[in-house]
């Protein structure tokens, strides 16, 4: 057993590695928090609407369509299967969030781009996260806030290397 674990972690005894694994694991941490803030705020604004959960799970993915990236990288970067980012974006489609539009050379490819009223939904999403966040932070001691800027900070230097 224990020549296995030996071959199965070799790689962290490299250390660029180790600090790439490092913030991988900030990282995917960090993300998991947020988006378990923002489906928190969700559900206590919407009064526990599972409506609006889900259009909030799509919208969730809108930072990235920003970016105009086809549905297969997009379910590529979200760690879903091209049918499930299919419906999403179909779902974002219907609702008026989101525009496709063929690829110029690839028949097969389409480009997403978020529509007027996928920004201001978003905006105003981040602006309502924002200020949920910021009156959580608010109840906080002065201590428990200094706690998390140091924590903030730690979190920075093992980003950085």
């Amino acid at each position: 057993m224990r020549a296995v674990l030996n071959k199965t972690f070799r790689s962290l005894t490299v250390r660029n590695y180790r600090l790439f694994a490092t913030g991988q694991l900030v990282k995917l941490v960090g993300v998991w928090m947020m988006f378990t803030a923002q489906d928190w705020l969700v559900l206590d604004l919407s009064h526990n609407s599972p409506g609006a959960l889900g259009s909030v799970a799509a919208l969730q993915f809108l930072p990235v369509l920003v970016l105009t990236l086809w549905s297969g990288k997009l379910a590529d970067v979200e760690r879903v299967q091209p049918p499930t980012m299919t419906k999403i974006v179909g779902k974002l489609e219907e609702r008026g969030l989101v525009a496709r539009t063929p690829h110029p050379t690839d028949r097969r490819q389409v480009i997403l781009a978020p529509t007027e009223a996928g920004r201001t939904v978003y905006a105003q999403f981040e602006r309502a996260r924002n200020e949920w966040l910021a009156g959580h932070l608010a109840r906080l001691s002065p201590a428990e806030r200094d706690t998390l800027a140091r924590a903030a900070q730690i979190l920075q230097q093992v980003a950085r290397g």
